[in-house]
């Protein structure tokens, strides 16, 4: 029986270094534009991450964009996920023509919508004089999802953002992701979910297999939901609300569980 892992990267299996734990050896995971190290990956992560992959395929399962999972330094052998499920790599690295062919023809329809959102957002965020930096993420020229930071750091901030896209949300057109100093717009019809059912018939089909999902976000539960086993992160925004205390972020602002 083939072990089949899904793994989110940031914040599951690396991180930055402000939440690295102080106790352990940290090895870069991935760099930024200029190639300067700017997550961590720790011993046991590592550790976690070298046992899975002995005797598992691990297909990351990530919001990163081609060029930004280019820039993590970890070794993968098969399929990725990206962009939230907009982009699926197949196992020798190229495109997935057959999934790209559908989810590029509903994106190029919802360019100009995400464009028009991403003016609006700007001008009302200068309005409130606020520094919060959005920007419309592409990945293989396709406009994908809104993402929204504060320079300094301090998520706490972003709560203004979600009041200003929470109109968008409930007209069921998107979902939010929030997780620490990241918020994002994502159109409804994305979802790592999607994609890791797509994989699993187009690159598993008939054979014997034993699925894992590990994530660290509200917004991972439906695509963890798909495995049958889940691993989360002990100090994650998903084990906070499963096994500790209410989340901050709401139900609403999740994708439906299907």
């Amino acid at each position: 029986m083939q072990v089949v892992v899904f793994l989110d990267l940031d914040d599951t299996i690396f991180q930055t270094v402000g939440k690295c734990p102080t106790d352990e050896p940290l090895y870069a995971a991935a760099v930024d534009r200029m190639g300067k190290p700017l997550s961590f990956i720790s011993e046991s992560q590592k550790r976690f991450l070298d046992w899975i992959s002995k005797d598992a395929i691990v297909i990351p399962t990530t919001a990163r964009n081609f060029d930004s999972f280019r820039r993590v330094n970890l070794s993968f052998h098969h399929a990725a996920i990206l962009s939230f499920g907009a982009v699926i790599l197949s196992p020798h690295g190229r495109l997935d023509e057959e999934w790209d062919e559908g989810i590029r023809s509903q994106l190029n329809r919802r360019r100009a919508d995400l464009e028009s959102i991403e003016r609006q957002t700007s001008d009302k965020l200068k309005q409130q004089s606020s520094d919060l930096r959005v920007r419309l993420v592409h990945d293989f020229e396709m406009p994908v999802y809104l993402v929204a930071k504060d320079p300094g750091g301090d998520g706490t901030k972003l709560e203004l953002l979600r009041d200003i896209w929470h109109p968008f949300v409930e007209q069921g057109e998107y979902f939010l992701h929030w997780n620490d100093n990241n918020l994002s717009l994502v159109p409804a019809f994305l979802g790592k979910e999607k994609a890791v059912s797509y994989v699993l018939t187009r690159y598993f089909k008939g054979l014997s297999i034993l699925t894992i999902g590990a994530g660290d976000s509200l917004t991972d539960r439906p695509f963890l939901a798909q495995c049958q086993f889940v691993v989360m992160p002990r100090k994650s925004q998903l084990f906070q609300s499963v096994l500790l205390e209410r989340p901050r972020c709401s139900a609403e602002a999740m994708p439906p569980m299907t």
